[in-house]
């Protein structure tokens, strides 16, 4: 994903369980929040290496 707002909420929408993967960097963290403020339903995975 390259943008938030390019994700298809509407379908994202109805969907009860989401996973997010994304680096755990400031960027990573940032793109996660943004994506659950969207989808409230969405869980972060984060990784459990290095990124």
């Amino acid at each position: 994903m390259d943008d938030p707002n390019n994700l298809p909420l509407e379908l994202l929408r109805n969907i009860s369980r989401i996973g997010l993967a994304f680096n755990n960097d400031d960027l990573g963290n940032e793109a996660a929040q943004v994506v659950k403020s969207m989808l409230p339903q969405a869980k972060r995975i984060a990784p459990s290496g290095r990124t």
